[in-house]
């Protein structure tokens, strides 16, 4: 099964404001998942791949692949918060809405309360604001030791096995 992205009739007009992202993007023909060659020599010579993006609204990609949930500024449901425990204060969480917040969070962990309600969008331009402004960010993240190691705690815990998101991620196999 291949999925595809059939252009709009007229690639030449701009889509009006507020158009939708079918209107301006084109149909999209739901079959999932895309099957793309493997660019190393390990079988199957094929792999199943997911596209997401998510700026904060469904992309092209996102539409085609129902994968937005992936994305860093996809905004959790209440219940779903993400919980962030850092190394120096593991008995105190902070509650996240998107993945994004809690990334640019652990730069300024001082200010974390700041970022928990933001969406993704408002906690990029907000680390953004306070950079500017002098505040230093933290290069070791809160004591996570590196953005690496930042995202795939904050990563570990969006899709654990006992969230929603968790039991979506399972069902893309």
């Amino acid at each position: 099964r291949r999925a595809t992205l059939r252009p709009a009739k007229s690639q030449s007009r701009v889509a009006e404001p507020g158009a939708s992202d079918r209107t301006r993007y084109g149909s999209i023909q739901e079959e999932r998942p895309i099957q793309m060659p493997r660019p190393d020599d390990m079988p199957p010579d094929c792999a199943s791949v997911l596209a997401f993006y998510y700026p904060g609204r469904p992309s092209p990609c996102d539409l085609l692949c129902r994968a937005e949930f992936l994305g860093n500024f996809y905004l959790q449901d209440e219940l779903n918060h993400i919980a962030i425990r850092v190394p120096s204060d593991r008995f105190r969480p902070r509650w996240f809405s998107t993945a994004e917040a809690a990334y640019q969070a652990l730069k300024f962990w001082k200010l974390a309360d700041d970022f928990c309600d933001m969406t993704g969008q408002e906690a990029f331009e907000y680390s953004r604001k306070l950079a500017r402004e002098g505040t230093a960010p933290d290069a070791m993240f809160a004591g996570f030791d590196g953005q690496w190691n930042a995202m795939r705690e904050i990563v570990k815990v969006k899709f654990s096995g006992y969230t929603s998101l968790g039991s979506r991620l399972k069902a893309t196999k």
